[in-house]
């Protein structure tokens, strides 16, 4: 009897005395009963076990999957009411952080502002930073300091490898997910908005170094955003205060500014697009509002990762649009996967979009969804492949996926964690 399971003693030494006067085969019977009810009895604690997780097989409201391809900067040291208030009523899928919005906070600030938002209800958030290093490094008390990205290309690739490291250890540590970095536009001397920002003006330094940098990303599990596709470098414009346009062929753009793009596309999970018109490519829409530019990132480029938009609060969506409600269904319906609503609207103003201008758009957006059914089958499909990578980053338990979802194939290998060597951050 030693063979039966605990809890089938009492009944086995009741029942079997009466089997030893019948044959094997009737005990063999018994064992098989008592076998299945074992299983059934295993199966009835693992649904117990797992109630919490049965939201699993629940398709999430329409209202969640449009608030989850919003990303919103905000005011101030911690997480307000009128934030949680936003946060919550909207759904919102992610914040971005900005020195001259929430302060020059420290690590461990940085760290529980994070906890707070994590911790409002809803889906799990991308919390996200500028953190290019330079000139354009929004968070610097108690972080290490990065050098100008101008001057990565002079050191060694397992030097640029360490600073990609030590940035997305720091980050994590402080509950940030996604880096807006690095910046793969080539250099342009006219450029005022790049001064300082960029590698290099050769593809081939920027893909190399680029490469090297993503790679530290990874290595800490952090999300690196390659920018601004297809490359600010061939404008000289700055698209914070008017609509760069260029008359560079669509030929030379892939042999210049597009090849970091295309090379380093498979190193990442997210793209971010550039407010820029490619006259030789789609003369009318600016990359964020194209549909034939985002099928050729999903189709020519093969990427099946996340497209986040530039800011949609800057000058030159403005100029081009009546309104922040109609680009943003234009960026949804191009295939904009993240509508980034994130800096200071007026510029210098230190202010951000106030939070009531985002619940008039996220209404807008939920009323064309309802009525819309070609619009809503694209906010289910960024919605879903939201999911899919926030449970990659490991923010989103695998429980909370959403059924059937379509993102699966997207599936890429994991993140590597390996320990950071004790030695100087750089070494020439």
């Amino acid at each position: 009897m030693k063979s039966f399971p605990p809890l089938l003693k009492i009944s086995s030494e009741i029942f079997f005395p009466t089997f030893k006067k019948y044959s094997r085969f009737a005990k063999n019977l018994f064992k098989v009963f008592c076998n299945l009810f074992l299983m059934a009895y295993k199966f009835f604690l693992f649904f117990l076990l797992n109630l919490c997780n049965l939201h699993a097989l629940v398709e999430y409201s329409l209202e969640e999957k449009v608030g989850q391809l919003f990303m919103i900067s905000f005011e101030g040291e911690e997480a307000t009411k009128e934030l949680k208030e936003i946060v919550e009523t909207a759904h919102i899928g992610g914040v971005v952080y900005f020195n001259f919005l929430n302060g020059e906070l420290s690590r461990s600030q940085v760290k529980s502002l994070s906890r707070q938002i994590q911790t409002l209800q809803g889906i799990p958030r991308w919390i996200a930073v500028d953190q290019e290093g330079g000139r354009v490094q929004r968070l610097r008390n108690g972080f290490s300091t990065i050098p100008d990205p101008s001057f990565w290309s002079f050191l060694k690739p397992d030097a640029l490898v360490y600073m990609g490291e030590k940035i997305g250890k720091e980050l994590k540590e402080a509950g940030i997910c996604v880096n807006f970095s690095p910046v793969l536009d080539l250099t342009n001397p006219k450029s005022t908005v790049l001064q300082s920002r960029t590698i290099s003006a050769s593809a081939n330094e920027v893909i190399a170094v680029g490469r090297s940098v993503l790679s530290g990303f990874t290595k800490q599990g952090l999300i690196g955003v390659i920018k601004h596709f297809p490359g600010h470098g061939a404008v000289d414009e700055d698209s914070h205060t008017e609509v760069p346009i260029t008359e560079k062929k669509f030929s030379l753009l892939l042999e210049e500014d597009l090849a970091p793009f295309i090379c380093l596309s498979s190193n990442v999970d997210a793209i971010m697009t550039a407010h820029m018109i490619v006259k030789d490519f789609d003369p009318k829409n600016m990359i964020s509002f194209s549909s034939k530019w985002i099928d050729f990132i999903r189709k020519s480029m093969n990427f099946s990762g996340l497209i986040f938009t530039d800011s949609l609060v800057m000058d030159a969506v403005k100029k081009q649009y009546e309104s922040l409600e109609t680009a943003a269904i234009c960026a949804i319906e191009a295939g904009a996967d993240i509508l980034l609503f994130g800096g200071e609207t007026p510029i210098g103003s230190k202010k951000t979009l106030p939070f009531s201008r985002i619940k008039e758009i996220y209404e807008t957006l939920l009323m064309k969804a309802r009525n819309d059914p070609v619009f809503l089958k694209r906010i289910e499909e960024s919605f879903s492949r939201n999911l899919i990578y926030k449970n990659k980053a490991g923010i989103l338990p695998s429980a909370c996926l959403q059924k059937n979802s379509f993102a699966k194939q997207n599936d890429k290998k994991g993140c590597i964690q390996k320990k950071i060597k004790e030695e100087p951050l750089f070494k020439l």
